[in-house]
């Protein structure tokens, strides 16, 4: 196609139904970039990734190639993945993964088909009908692998933090970031009210004010001064609202 594979999705996958073969069953289906020649078969160029039918064999920058998967044709359903995250490319045959063929493969790929002898007829389907493979299985496994990794990785509460708000201003979301600004300092707030309960303050009766009365609270309010300070050296109540 004339438009590259998107880069905000976790899966990027198509397929192709074989409804003929040709002459010689030249086929390919996978991924090139840009500059790509469309008189060569995917996977013979720089920046081109192809699983050829002909052999089965998996190609990249060469047309001798590597051992993949078995050979394919007439009747088949062969299919073509990007894993964003990993920049890594998939092939499937009839709805069966073969493996990762390619990792680390660069940004800006296109889907590319190559037939290469007469007669050859594939149908191209990009989700307008159902896949023979489960594409949509395939990204929940990869979301519940991404989990499990991310746990077993503890990243300071500050830094993560700190990267939700960059990537919310970065797109402009400015109601979500306002929300996550408010939701921060309720937060902020329940913990000073934790940490004076700590300092021997007595919480409110279920039901009535928000004020606590904490004893020795001059302890806690030293150097305030005024009023305030005053109040807690005569032992008298002292509202935090």
């Amino acid at each position: 196609t004339d438009r590259p594979c998107p880069a905000r999705c976790a899966l990027y996958y198509f397929e192709a139904t074989v409804l003929d073969a040709g002459e010689r069953g030249a086929l390919c289906i996978g991924l090139a970039g840009e500059s790509f020649s469309l008189h060569r078969q995917p996977g013979w160029e720089p920046d081109s990734f192809g699983y050829h039918a002909e052999d089965g064999r998996k190609y990249t920058d060469s047309e001798r190639g590597e051992v993949y998967g078995p050979a394919w044709g007439a009747g088949d359903v062969v299919g073509c993945g990007l894993v964003n995250a990993t920049r890594s490319i998939f092939f499937t045959r009839n709805g069966q993964h073969l493996g990762v063929a390619f990792s680390d493969v660069p940004p800006q790929l296109y889907p590319t088909v190559g037939l290469h002898s007469p007669n050859e007829a594939v149908a191209l389907n990009f989700g307008e009908a159902p896949f023979a493979f489960d594409a949509r299985g395939h990204v929940a496994a990869l979301r519940r692998e991404s989990e499990q990794q991310a746990a077993l990785h503890h990243a300071p509460a500050g830094l993560v933090a700190g990267l939700v708000r960059s990537y919310l201003l970065h797109h402009a979301f400015a109601d979500t970031l306002e929300a996550l600004e408010r939701d921060s300092r309720a937060a902020d707030v329940d913990v000073d009210a934790a940490a004076g309960a700590g300092r021997g303050c007595t919480p409110p009766p279920r039901g009535g004010t928000s004020s606590a009365t904490c004893e020795g609270a001059h302890a806690a309010a030293g150097g305030a001064g005024g009023q305030a300070g005053d109040a807690a050296r005569r032992g008298e109540p002292n509202g935090v609202k």
